[in-house]
């Protein structure tokens, strides 16, 4: 009796494991676009794998444009009229960020959806989906949060090979708390991301208690990085306080949290420092909806509101980027975009975003998760920041929006929330 079969075991990494585990990397690096090689590398490499998909499935590429005809007719409009806005300013200022984002989130998606499902779906149980693979890719970016806030020889090591700026920027600080990751965008949309997987994670608590786990490390990298990450999961709890959900359940959740959190970073430094951060978020926003006086929110909705005053710049606006100056900054997404090409076309990123929210609705109704992940993030973080600025936020929103649009066949992916969920 045989009770090892190698040959079994080696076609079985080769035909299931090995396929799955590049895909795995394979989102990570795509969505999450770790800084170790200059950005150029990730959309040079992204178009070559696209020009050969494109030649080697043209029908498959253009039943796909053909699906996303008037995303695809908003989007080059905007890279058309950044370009043409720097060319009458006679500097590059956000028309290679709209061109990226414009290849990386309607693009390039073609490719990733072909392989998953040529490739990696007939493998899986029917009722999985891609948003599988990209919870657990999620989970593991927290988790690499999570060893570096532990391990400073980790992050000593991190930061000798990677070329972003923030360990610069908190050189001077006493203690850093925050920008904890190997990725691109902590301090913005990395985190959010992690909040929204949060979110996500503590609502598969009534499939499995052991989702607590990837909850509480999400949590972690949410704190350390961006607190806006706190929204969906503050969301989501209310949600589950008052549809039905089990109170056994909410109550092991606020132990596994209290316990987890405290045995996680208990190896940090400063730890009584670094958590002051986080705290303070909702000090703030308790701060804002009571006397007005948020810190970071009444400062992002009124010291960071500026309009144009000329009408000529309110309509083509002054071909600058406000963001980081010394007087007149802000960092709100619309408030950049306006300045940056004025109204009509602040108008035609809020065309594109009601367009595919409506396209969700009228794809799948109100039943489906997804309108409301995608609703409300889209307009959420184009508020607090420049969304379409290339980040991964912008890429896995809209990865996921066009692969739930494209792939929908009636009686499939109907608007039910399955077990992925």
């Amino acid at each position: 009796m045989k009770f090892f079969n190698f040959s079994k075991i080696t076609s079985s990494l080769d035909n299931i494991y090995l396929p799955r585990f590049f895909f795995f990397l394979f989102l990570y690096v795509y969505i999450f676009q770790p800084p170790v090689v200059n950005k150029l590398f990730f959309v040079a490499l992204g178009f070559i794998i696209f020009a050969f998909f494109f030649v080697s499935k043209v029908n498959y590429s253009f039943s796909y444009f053909k699906k996303f005809k008037f995303e695809m007719t908003i989007g080059i409009s905007l890279v058309f009229f950044s370009f043409l806005r720097d060319l009458f300013s006679g500097d590059i200022v956000y028309s290679d960020r709209f061109l990226i984002w414009f290849l990386q989130s309607l693009v390039f998606p073609v490719y990733v959806i072909y392989i998953f499902e040529r490739h990696i779906k007939p493998k899986l149980n029917p009722s999985r989906d891609l948003l599988d693979f990209v919870y657990y890719v999620i989970a593991f970016a927290g988790l690499l949060t999570l060893l570096l806030i532990i391990f400073p020889a980790f992050d000593r090591y991190y930061e000798t090979i990677q070329i972003d700026d923030y360990y610069e920027r908190y050189k001077s600080f006493e203690f850093r708390y925050r920008a904890y990751g190997i990725s691109e965008n902590l301090t913005f949309t990395y985190g959010y991301l992690l909040g929204l997987f949060a979110a996500l994670a503590l609502y598969k608590l009534k499939e499995s208690y052991l989702h607590i786990v990837i909850f509480a490390i999400l949590l972690v990298g949410v704190a350390f990085n961006a607190r806006i990450g706190f929204f969906p999961v503050i969301f989501m709890f209310i949600y589950m306080t008052t549809v039905g959900f089990r109170l056994q359940t909410l109550f092991f959740f606020a132990i596994c949290v209290f316990i987890l959190f405290f045995f996680m970073l208990r190896a940090a430094d400063n730890l009584e420092e670094l958590l002051y951060w986080p705290l303070m978020f909702f000090y703030e926003l308790i701060g804002f909806f009571t006397s007005g006086d948020g810190g970071t929110a009444s400062t992002l909705f009124n010291d960071f509101i500026i309009v144009p005053k000329d009408i000529w710049e309110l309509i083509f606006g002054k071909g600058i980027s406000l963001f980081g100056l010394e007087s007149g900054s802000s960092d709100v997404g619309y408030i950049l975009q306006l300045n940056y090409a004025g109204i009509f076309f602040v108008f035609m990123i809020v065309v594109l975003f009601t367009l595919c929210s409506v396209r969700l609705y009228f794809t799948f109704g109100l039943k489906h998760w997804y309108f409301f992940f995608f609703s409300f993030s889209i307009f959420f973080l184009n508020t607090k920041g420049f969304l379409l600025a290339a980040t991964p936020g912008a890429r896995l929103l809209f990865l996921l929006y066009c692969y739930y649009i494209f792939t929908h066949v009636r009686g499939r992916n109907n608007g039910q929330v399955n077990s992925t969920c």
